[in-house]
């Protein structure tokens, strides 16, 4: 869709992409989440919540303030993962 990132970082709660002309992040897969020293799948909570809680904040800031702040160029889910 993109091509290739010019740096892409994985936390432990997001995907982070960066091209040439905009920033990509999304979140975590279930295949992608962390196991527990023990074992067990460190299951995030609200995972897709807060990153659309963020999306919100980040509009609301752009579009009431003076603040500088980025655009949010796309926001979309897909096969489960929540994009911004």
């Amino acid at each position: 869709m993109f091509g290739e990132p010019l740096t892409y970082e994985k936390s432990w709660e997001r995907v982070y992409c960066s091209y040439p002309d905009r920033y990509l992040k999304r979140s975590l897969a279930p295949s992608e989440y962390k196991t527990t020293k023990s074992g067990g799948v460190f299951v995030l909570f609200r995972n897709k919540k807060r990153l659309e809680d963020e999306v919100a904040c980040v509009k609301d800031i752009r579009e009431k303030t003076d603040i500088p702040v980025p655009e949010v160029l796309n926001v979309y889910k897909e096969n489960g993962l929540f994009f911004v």
